[in-house]
């Protein structure tokens, strides 16, 4: 509760509006003095942050100890008590993000370029370390697997100046070449828009690839877990669909209901793979194998949450969540996968320069 001096004046400072209160009746502003005391100022902020960790601790254990919980709660409209979910979700992912980007980095010390006169990539001697304390990560493992598989399918080929990327062969050596070669075809024999962003982008990294040193892998391998953010960001709504897909006939949730379990669920899984940080940092800090082993047991919990909140909020039998649950993360990862790929080629064109 506020204790700034009230004003006489029965006019709202910030819009205008004629009061009948303390607090305006059209945009809530109170109606106390604008000039502050430093004093008042350290009060405000004490309350503020007091109010903040009594709902954030609120929210903290009815979302981690019963999955499901907490959307079915915004649902019914019981909001005042727990933090709303965008503004945990910035406040959580911020936090996850910090240390995951602290932890979390690529060492080019062992990697290593074949003969570059060659153009050739020595996939035999490259290779990216990861730093122990996320040895075990389960997006750790994505992030650094996806990249070098990303990489290990760019190569090429001397004798036939050939550049094969995921499979597609790119004979062009330049940009100006593949417009020509497009601009030359009948308009309907054109590579549609996405087909078009994959060739140009592949040509400017088959350009870049022969020439950069090192240094550029370690830089395209950091811009690309820095999008991380992003890239979950990308992934929210979209699987949110996803959910709408599979629970089309569950009338009684619309879009944003399946949003909302959605941002709950990204943020219970920053929160045990904080957890899971944590008991690597103690096993590095410690030398005590049990952490590393229950870092690993918080994959298992992680799966095993994501069930039991999908059971909990929707409400089906274990057979019909069990296979909604298998479908949702196989396409879960074909979307992911599909965004990774995209940020690759967009990161590797502009980074590569």
């Amino acid at each position: 509760m506020s204790h700034g001096k009230e004003r006489k004046e029965k006019i709202c400072l910030n819009c205008g509006a004629e009061l009948n209160g303390r607090y305006c009746h059209k945009c809530g502003q109170e109606n106390i003095e604008p000039k502050e005391s430093f004093l008042h100022l350290v009060n405000h902020f004490v309350e503020d942050i007091t109010h903040f960790d009594g709902k954030f601790f609120t929210t903290l254990k009815d979302l981690l100890f019963k999955p499901g919980f907490l959307s079915k709660e915004y649902l019914k409209g019981r909001r005042a008590s727990y933090l709303h979910p965008i503004r945990m979700y910035v406040f959580t992912s911020a936090i996850f993000f910090l240390i995951f980007f602290s932890f979390v980095h690529l060492d080019n010390s062992n990697m290593k370029l074949g003969n570059n006169k060659h153009g050739k990539i020595s996939t035999s001697d490259r290779n990216f370390n990861i730093t122990n304390e996320v040895k075990d990560s389960v997006l750790n493992g994505i992030v650094n697997d996806s990249f070098i598989k990303a990489l290990d399918t760019i190569k090429n080929k001397k004798q036939k100046k050939e550049f094969v990327i995921k499979g597609d062969t790119i004979k062009l050596n330049s940009l100006k070449e593949y417009d020509s070669m497009q601009a030359a075809m009948p308009r309907n024999k054109r590579d549609g828009w996405f087909k078009r962003f994959y060739e140009r982008r592949a040509i400017v990294i088959k350009q870049n690839l022969i020439t950069n040193d090192v240094n550029v892998y370690k830089k395209l391998g950091n811009e690309l877990i820095h999008n991380t953010p992003k890239m979950m960001f990308i992934l929210l709504p979209l699987i949110a669909l996803v959910l709408r897909l599979l629970y089309i006939r569950r009338n009684q949730f619309l879009y944003v209901d399946h949003a909302i379990f959605i941002i709950h669920l990204f943020i219970a899984i920053y929160i045990l793979w904080l957890i899971s940080y944590g008991f690597n940092f103690f096993e590095t800090l410690t030398g005590m194998k049990i952490f590393g082993w229950l870092s690993g047991l918080m994959f298992f919990v992680t799966l095993f949450y994501q069930y039991k909140a999908m059971r909990n909020f929707y409400g089906q039998s274990r057979i019909k969540t069990i296979l909604k649950y298998c479908l949702f993360n196989f396409i879960s990862l074909i979307i992911f996968i599909f965004i990774g790929i995209i940020f690759f080629l967009n990161t590797a064109s502009s980074q590569l320069d």
